[in-house]
């Protein structure tokens, strides 16, 4: 049998469940939040830093023996830069240096919100802005121009695009518009 990235998500979801039952047991309510909340935050966050190195592994096996021992076996630790997880047991181990580096990493998720926050009240704005998400940067620039973009939205069907007085749309490139008093482009557009 051939694995392909169903077998993978699915063997990945099963470990994440067991993953999710290990800590269940030892979550507590905590300043306000109860345990479920923080157990599917928790989850959350597992999800985003175990995925990746899962898969690589699972590929890393398949790739150097045979379909049948693809997945890693009970027991397995997989190094998820953050933490490390046992398969099998779901068993969460976090070295001290992987501790600092979660603690750091909290602090400066922190304190770029709270610099954005204070950011929005000084440069408050009354009018309203539409956001748009999701339209790619070879959508939106040609030769580092948005002209045709803005031509685009100034006759578009869609009305937020027509009659929006401040469009602010994700991406990842830093360019100026064409009409910067209409447009605006950012990597973090809330």
């Amino acid at each position: 049998m051939k694995i392909n990235s169903n077998h993978c998500n699915l063997a990945f979801d099963e470990n994440i469940n067991i993953t999710a039952s290990w800590l269940k047991d030892k979550l507590f309510n905590f300043c306000g939040y109860s345990s479920e909340i923080l157990l599917e935050r928790l989850m959350q966050r597992i999800v985003k830093i175990s995925l990746k190195p899962y898969v690589s592994m699972v590929k890393t096996r398949c790739n150097t023996g045979n379909n049948d021992d693809c997945f890693p076996s009970s027991g397995t630790k997989i190094n998820c830069g953050r933490a490390f997880i046992e398969i099998g047991t779901g068993c969460i181990t976090i070295t001290y240096k992987q501790w600092l580096l979660n603690q750091l990493d909290f602090l400066l998720h922190w304190a770029f919100y709270l610099i954005a926050i204070i950011r929005v009240k000084k440069s408050c704005n009354d009018i309203p802005a539409n956001l748009a998400f999701g339209i790619g940067d070879d959508n939106i620039f040609v030769d580092k121009d948005d002209g045709g973009f803005v031509n685009y939205c100034r006759m578009s069907p869609i009305e937020p695009l027509r009659d929006g007085q401040r469009i602010i749309i994700q991406s990842s490139l830093k360019y100026v518009s064409s009409d910067p008093d209409r447009f605006k482009y950012s990597s973090y557009p809330l």
